[in-house]
């Protein structure tokens, strides 16, 4: 009895982990994108920096 009981509970767990791993995989996921638009949009304003964004875009990946 114990040990089915271990196993619902591992189950569950596993669940609700998998669950939080996926949203806070969308949510980085998200700011990634928004990142890279937001290093794009940069770049077209000032092509002087291209070269530096490019730089901090390799060290936020």
């Amino acid at each position: 009895m114990a040990k089915t009981r271990g196993i619902l509970f591992a189950s569950k767990y596993e669940v609700s982990n998998t669950f939080l791993c996926s949203l806070f995989n969308h949510y980085f996921m998200a700011i990634g994108i928004v990142m890279t638009v937001f290093l794009v949009w940069l770049c077209s304003l000032f092509p002087i920096f291209n070269f530096n964004s490019m730089l901090i875009f390799l060290l936020f990946y």
